[in-house]
């Protein structure tokens, strides 16, 4: 019996384990109006409207490049850009740096845990106040 309680403990420890994810793309988008008009880039979520901010992309858990969204478009650095601009990454509040780890299939923990997270066409949508977070993992 005590062999069983061992093995079934660690296969439950294995399933739960998270996994660190190293490449990958999060947007930032922020909660609006319904009515709200910015751009064709507003999506809708949970009976909500969301209109992208920035979208920051990570190789190696590095900063590898950002889109800045504006209602005509976006402007697009790339990391070499963002090297040679440490202000702009201050004044936005860029992380050079940023660890994220899936907990489950569809749950990122970042620093701390969303307030709530799911999987909907191959991203992760995570919400914390009136910001939504969409993460794309790169496999």
């Amino acid at each position: 019996m005590k062999k069983c309680l061992v093995l079934g403990s660690l296969f439950i420890f294995s399933c739960v384990s998270n996994k660190n994810v190293e490449t990958y793309s999060v947007t930032k988008y922020l909660k609006v109006d319904n009515g709200y008009q910015f751009s064709n880039d507003v999506i809708k979520y949970n009976s909500n409207t969301y209109r992208p901010i920035i979208n920051l992309d990570y190789i190696k858990d590095t900063l590898s490049g950002a889109k800045i969204f504006k209602p005509d478009g976006f402007l697009v650095y790339t990391k070499n850009d963002l090297q040679q601009d440490p202000q702009l990454i201050e004044l936005l509040s860029m992380e050079r740096l940023r660890k994220i780890q899936l907990e489950s299939k569809n749950k990122v923990i970042y620093k701390k845990p969303y307030t709530s997270s799911e999987l909907k066409n191959n991203k992760i949508y995570c919400l914390a106040k009136d910001s939504l977070f969409i993460y794309q993992i790169e496999k």
